[in-house]
């Protein structure tokens, strides 16, 4: 069941569409990134700082925010919304007569989980080797790496980020995919909670962003390298943070769709 549903997802002309508009989000960070480098002689950004996590540049900061403000909205368009599709045209019949209600659940949960990795971890290379190929010779951290050591550990993290940068943005990415992850199991757990376009959409992009309202309960802390408010402990709260909501989501679903057996 899980590789069929990987299947459908590949064939899928929604998914590819949501591919597509992401992979042009990177590339016009990118572009955008180029330009005010280019620009601004003495902000020789270096490839990372600028590259769409890290959204050193103000206006490569606009296409990261909605890249990732919007991710719940991509991913029920792109694939976790194929349930509610399904329900409504009795597909989902079909598919139970060759695997159990356990096994569709899981199935769709872990390809939801699958899917948000892919949509975000091809957009964020690509635009990284562009920003490495044309901006290779960058070291700008918008005066960063100026920065002494202090007492304060968050500065002394910020240093260490900044002089091993491919290195932390690759842990960044990791984190960043895992919490994409989560996010693609939660949205697809909305959509067997509420089986309804709707409230699916409304519902779970209102959870996620209200995960960026507050200092105290942003995920920004394991989304976004070099910068300066944040550490290896406030990346860690935020994944943790989130995982309730993640959890709370899941099992709900799983009750509803599993243990109580309501129509799928």
């Amino acid at each position: 069941m899980f590789s069929y549903e990987i299947n459908k997802f590949l064939k899928s002309k929604k998914s590819l569409a949501v591919f597509v508009i992401l992979m042009v989000l990177a590339v016009i960070a990118s572009v955008i990134a180029i330009i005010c480098s280019n620009d601004m002689p003495d902000c020789d950004y270096h490839p990372a700082y600028v590259s769409l996590l890290s959204g050193g540049d103000g206006n490569v900061l606009s296409v990261l925010s909605i890249f990732t403000w919007s991710m719940p909205l991509f991913l029920i368009f792109g694939y976790c919304g194929k349930s509610i599709s399904e329900k409504k045209n009795s597909t989902n019949n079909i598919y139970l007569t060759k695997a159990s209600r356990k096994e569709y659940f899981l199935s769709k949960t872990g390809v939801a989980f699958v899917t948000a990795v892919i949509y975000s971890f091809f957009p964020h290379i690509i635009n990284l080797f562009i920003n490495i190929i044309f901006l290779h010779d960058g070291t700008f951290f918008c005066g960063m790496e100026s920065f002494r050591p202090m007492i304060d550990t968050k500065n002394e993290y910020l240093l260490s980020c900044i002089g091993y940068p491919y290195s932390a943005y690759t842990l960044y990415l990791l984190s960043f995919l895992f919490v994409m992850g989560l996010l693609g199991i939660m949205c697809q757990s909305i959509c067997f909670i509420f089986k309804d376009n709707k409230w699916s959409y409304l519902s779970s992009i209102t959870i996620w962003n209200l995960y960026f309202a507050s200092g105290r309960t942003t995920v920004n802390g394991a989304l976004q390298p070099f910068c300066s408010e944040y550490s290896v402990i406030s990346g860690l709260r935020s994944i943790a943070i989130f995982i309730p909501s993640v959890l709370l989501c899941f099992i709900i679903a799983y009750v509803l769709m599993v243990v109580k057996k309501d129509e799928i």
